[in-house]
C-alpha cells in the first residue's frame, strides 16, 4: 500500500545540541536536519542548518528568513571583544534580533535560534524564539 504523507500545522525541523563529555573535557553534541520545504512548491533536503559564527560558536536555526538573522548574530559576534560571560552572549545575539526586527524579512513568530558555545571553556546552549522580543532558555 502507498505511504501516507502527514501534513504538519507549522513548520518541523530538528535541531539538537547537547552538552556532554568527553575524557573529561566538555563538549557540545549538535544535530540537524537538512529538509526545507516551501508549501505547495516543492522541497530540498540539501539546506544547512548549522552554522559557525565565530569565536567558537554555532548556531542552529529553523524558519524562512533565518540565514538574515543568521548574519546579523554573526556581525554582533564578530564585532564583540569574546565572551567572558553568558550575559554578553546573550546581549549580542538580542542586539542582532532587534535589528532583524527591524528588517522587511522580518515576519512574527518567523524563527528560531539555538546558539552553541563556550564562555570560558564552559559549554553554553541558549534558545532563541524570534516572536517580537528574543527570549532566552538555558
Amino acid at each position: 500500500p502507498p505511504l501516507k504523507h502527514a501534513r504538519y500545522p507549522s513548520q518541523v525541523t530538528v535541531c539538537i545540541a547537547a552538552i556532554c563529555q568527553d575524557h573529561g573535557a566538555p563538549r557540545i553534541l549538535l544535530c540537524s536536519d537538512s529538509r526545507m520545504s516551501s508549501g505547495n512548491y516543492g522541497s530540498t533536503d540539501f539546506i544547512m542548518k548549522i552554522h559557525p559564527l565565530g569565536r567558537r560558536w554555532i548556531a542552529q536555526a529553523s524558519g524562512r528568513p533565518s540565514s538574515e538573522l543568521i548574519e546579523r548574530v554573526k556581525e554582533w559576534f564578530k564585532a564583540s571583544g569574546g565572551f567572558g560571560a553568558v550575559h554578553a552572549v546573550v546581549s549580542s545575539v538580542n542586539a542582532a534580533v532587534r535589528e532583524f526586527e527591524e528588517s522587511p524579512l522580518y515576519e512574527k513568530n518567523c524563527c528560531e535560534l539555538l546558539i552553541s558555545g563556550f564562555v570560558l571553556e564552559k559549554p553554553v546552549v541558549g534558545q532563541f524564539e524570534i516572536r517580537k522580543r528574543a527570549s532566552r532558555r538555558a
